[in-house]
């Protein structure tokens, strides 16, 4: 991520990265989309959607070309420098609407939640949290409709009353932008940041496909609401399933050869996590030292080799890392 892109992401909440999916990818996804999208009686507002609305979810389910937005370079790189190194995938679905489609009030996450949304730069490093990828499926414009925000209002440190609100945050307010984007971009913003979307005004219907990322080390929703089943999962690339791992795994999906936890004995806090880790500790004579002490993170009992986790107990080099670590 470069300094221009910090400079701008930091200015006003969001991030527009063209040329992220081709003209064919745009009309597969369209074409995907058309197939498994199904009516919404309501909107997410609550409001009748009079039959202008249609929901996709599980748009994992359906292959490319949404496997490969996953972990797309262009975004990744993005996110990995504005939330956290290690990403977790929460949400993967997609709203449809045709013309004259109920508008989304403006809304944001509640800062309050600190795990979840939060914005803060510290030492010249953006952390956020969960962040959305709005991919663009066709072109649209200032005119078009579809999806505004209120530019910076993810840094905004004052609260406002019900009224104060019902001015500022009205879909015509001054204050409110519409962002125009090019077929094949993506649009990155943080949920800190205010945003809606205005009615839907052109003949073609609006294909708007959103990914969440938030920090690995999180989670927002409930496992058994994750986007990729099982059977999606299971063909991942390795790197792909490490953003549905679990919150302690932050380091990537476990080798099949290094599935074991860390035997903790550092400052006394440890007892076997897992007792496999001592019958391999036997069978080896004598507990293996870490494999990369220096990824060794300060009470977590995890020893992280590019991703995996390693088959072994705390060595003193590790002890001498995590009460570094500590002070």
């Amino acid at each position: 991520m470069n300094i221009s892109e910090k400079y701008l992401f930091d200015l006003q909440g969001y991030l527009v990265v063209e040329n992220v999916l081709s003209a064919d990818e745009c009309r597969q996804a369209r074409k995907q989309l058309d197939r498994a999208k199904t009516v919404a009686e309501e909107t997410p507002d609550g409001v009748s959607s009079q039959g202008r609305w249609h929901m996709a979810f599980g748009v994992l389910e359906l292959g490319e070309p949404f496997l490969k937005l996953i972990d797309h370079p262009a975004v990744t790189h993005i996110l990995e420098g504005i939330i956290a190194p290690k990403l977790r995938l929460e949400h993967a679905y997609s709203f449809v609407y045709s013309q004259g489609a109920p508008p989304l009030q403006l809304h944001a996450g509640d800062p309050d939640e600190w795990l979840t949304y939060h914005y803060h730069v510290h030492r010249g490093r953006i952390r956020t949290g969960m962040c959305v990828v709005s991919y663009i499926l066709q072109d649209i414009y200032e005119t078009s409709g579809g999806f505004v925000c209120i530019p910076g209002s993810h840094k905004s440190n004052f609260d406002l009353t019900t009224d104060e609100q019902s001015d500022l945050f009205a879909l015509n307010s001054p204050f409110v932008r519409a962002i125009p984007a090019r077929a094949g971009s993506a649009i990155i913003f943080t949920e800190t940041l205010i945003h809606g979307a205005r009615s839907w005004t052109e003949s073609e219907p609006r294909y708007g496909l959103f990914y969440k990322y938030n920090d690995r080390g999180a989670r927002h929703m409930h496992p058994r609401n994750s986007p990729a089943p099982p059977e999606v999962l299971a063909n991942l690339t390795p790197r792909q399933q490490g953003f549905f791992e679990e919150p302690w795994r932050t380091g990537g999906p476990a080798d099949a050869k290094c599935d074991v936890y860390c035997e903790t004995l550092a400052s006394g806090i440890g007892t076997s996590m897992n007792s496999a880790a001592t019958d391999s500790a036997t069978e080896n004579s004598g507990p293996p030292t870490c494999l990369r002490p220096e990824n060794h993170v300060h009470l977590l009992t995890q020893c992280h080799q590019d991703g995996c986790l390693g088959n072994a107990r705390i060595g003193p080099s590790c002890k001498s890392n995590l009460e570094m670590r500590e002070e």
